[in-house]
């Protein structure tokens, strides 16, 4: 069955009303002008408490300059981190806190609203999932990033996996090929990590909320947040691939706001049967879309494939399908010194492209597929999880869409006057901005496959078992991402004259 059918005959999902107290939490976390950035922008210093690890993090891309061993010992010379400076956790009993922590891999899972074993597992409400982990303290979330960055430069910026992108003619990944990465994490920062996660509902790991939807900051405040004015304000190794690799995905997410603003309305319209309102809000979509793509396409003007797939990508990994971490990471002194498994950070936890789907009714009836999305969805902050959560709770658009275009066709087919033809045209109308949609976010999958080929595979030896720095298998996962989404235009694939510019 193709998943345009399979979408066709799928249930009516039941209309579940959101309380206004409910929006109102939505409304101050996803917000209409940033979408998943924050709506203040990141703060830029923890208390003075602990000014050692903040200067131990303006200092990480100096650090991995020194001897094999000095960043390492340089982190576990640090004193210990004061949780009673975080306002948060200021009133918390650390030791007890700490023995009650679930295993990592579930600590988040159960307020993500989803469940990788089953998909009829019990859920947590929208409103649940906002009063548990209100995701809006500044400084949890400052300390998680610190904490992250900090975690990461010690298993992968240190000893002889130092990468090195001389000479360009050395052939296989240096990062993993030899000793040098440590299968426990000290608990100077494994136990302030879990604790803090913890303590916001995410994973103790780098994640793509913390690279780089909390790390960035305007040049000049009063500018709009756009490329040209925002920089990142910590790094591993440091240079301007990474710095923009980085600002390009903090540019995307800000251009997605208008098409993430138009999601709750345009489920609205559909509700409502009303198809010109729905035109508008899928003419929004396709627009961010393609301004989404433009941004994607000036990657390669400031970061290198090579520094790339030799430098900047190897921090982000975590250790769940990973060859250097084979059994995953033991944070010292928690969870019985087991080791945990989990993925790094990458785009797929990106929150822009699953609320898109969530909306449109795109679905990736794959069994793997569905597992690894919904990981990534645990991976990201509470709120994020919480809108995608409402949003498959509201009635389906694209039902509504296939609804509104078989009445309007069989009315004007019983009508054979200018009344009939005037709605067929209404109905074509309103198919084609759904496509048009589709086919926006079609090209952007599209053009991200073809980025990961240029900036990852080619430079592999063994591209068909390249894994990504989330743990998956990427080429055929985003093709397939890519195939699933072409496969629910109304109308037909109808080819586009716009190219995709990374797109071989």
């Amino acid at each position: 069955m193709t998943a345009r059918s399979q979408a066709t005959n799928t249930q009516k999902r039941p209309k579940v009303q959101c309380s206004a107290t409910t929006k109102q939490l939505l409304f101050n976390q996803v917000t209409p002008d940033r979408a998943f950035l924050p709506a203040q922008d990141p703060l830029l210093r923890l208390p003075p408490g602990l000014q050692a690890y903040e200067d131990a993090l303006q200092e990480l891309p100096k650090l991995t300059l020194g001897s094999p061993g000095f960043l390492r010992q340089t982190l576990q010379d640090l004193p210990c981190f004061d949780l009673q400076q975080l306002p948060a956790l200021a009133s918390c009993d650390t030791a007890q806190l700490l023995q009650q922590l679930p295993p990592a891999c579930q600590c988040y899972t159960a307020a993500a609203g989803t469940s990788s074993s089953s998909s009829s597992s019990p859920q947590q409400s929208t409103a649940d999932v906002l009063r548990s982990f209100p995701s809006c303290d500044a400084q949890l979330w400052r300390a998680y990033m610190v904490l992250a960055f900090l975690t990461h430069g010690f298993l992968w910026c240190d000893g002889p996996g130092v990468p090195s992108v001389l000479p360009h003619l050395l052939a296989g990944f240096l990062w993993c090929d030899g000793p040098g990465v440590p299968s426990v994490l000290t608990q100077l920062l494994a136990q302030p990590f879990a604790a803090v996660s913890a303590a916001i509902g995410m994973p103790p790991v780098l994640t793509y909320a913390t690279y780089n939807l909390m790390n960035w900051r305007r040049l000049d405040p009063a500018a709009p947040l756009e490329l040209g004015n925002i920089c990142c304000q910590h790094n591993f190794f440091g240079g301007m691939d990474e710095e923009w690799f980085r600002l390009i995905h903090v540019a995307i997410e800000a251009a997605a706001a208008p098409a993430i603003a138009a999601l709750q309305p345009l489920q609205q319209a559909a509700l409502q049967h009303d198809a010109a309102a729905m035109e508008l809000h899928f003419a929004a979509i396709t627009s961010a879309l393609q301004a989404m793509q433009e941004l994607l396409a000036r990657m390669g003007e400031r970061c290198d494939p090579y520094v790339y797939y030799k430098r900047v990508r190897v921090p982000m990994s975590g250790w769940r399908n990973n060859e250097a971490l084979p059994q995953g990471l033991v944070y010292e002194g928690l969870w019985g010194n087991q080791p945990q498994q989990l993925y790094g950070e990458t785009g797929a936890q990106s929150t822009v492209v699953h609320a898109l789907d969530a909306a449109l009714g795109i679905q990736h009836t794959k069994g793997w597929m569905q597992a690894y999305l919904t990981d990534m969805r645990a991976h990201m902050p509470p709120s994020h999880r919480a809108f995608l959560h409402q949003l498959e709770q509201e009635p389906s658009v694209r039902d509504a869409v296939q609804a509104l275009a078989q009445t309007t066709t069989s009315s004007s087919s019983s009508n054979n006057n200018s009344s009939g033809s005037n709605k067929s045209s209404s109905s074509s109308s309103l198919v084609e901005a759904y496509d048009a949609a589709i086919a926006e976010l079609e090209r952007f999958r599209s053009q991200h496959r073809a980025f990961a080929i240029a900036y990852i595979a080619q430079w592999s030896k063994k591209e068909a078992k390249e894994v990504g720095t989330g743990g998956s298998d990427f080429v055929p996962a985003l093709s397939a991402y890519k195939d699933a989404t072409a496969a629910h235009k109304l109308a037909g694939s109808s080819s586009s004259s716009r190219g995709c510019p990374l797109h071989s």
